[in-house]
């Protein structure tokens, strides 16, 4: 019976951290969040965004196949557009129709991928 009332503490915390990272967040939190990230991201329409230049297409290519994987790992996805060595990600919560703080770890979890880039 141990086993199970474990088990069933460890789902309910991965419900309730879900829920907190899913709720929307001011304009205030969002501009404070923002200047706290590492890289040059900007609010643009109500988004966290941030353009990005590699050297080459596979680069590029393979930092989206990086970031692709912690997305899945959030079942988070961002935006995104490729054209050659050049990447835009777009984040906000699509679900919400806002950002969240779960954008905002997207981004931090970018910003990290970044710097080991260097």
């Amino acid at each position: 019976m141990l086993i199970i009332d474990y088990l069933t503490t460890i789902s309910n915390n991965f419900y309730h951290i879900s829920y907190l990272l899913s709720l929307d967040m001011n304009q205030l939190e969002i501009e404070k969040k923002l200047r706290l990230l590492k890289n040059n991201w900007k609010l643009i329409n109500n988004k966290i965004q941030i353009n990005l230049k590699f050297s080459n297409f596979n680069k590029a290519f393979n930092f989206m196949k990086e970031v692709a994987k912690e997305c899945d790992l959030l079942n988070h996805h961002p935006l995104w557009t490729n054209e050659y060595n050049r990447l835009e990600i777009i984040l906000f919560t699509h679900d919400k129709g806002s950002i969240t703080e779960l954008d905002f770890k997207l981004a931090r979890i970018i910003d990290q991928k970044l710097i080991d880039l260097k």
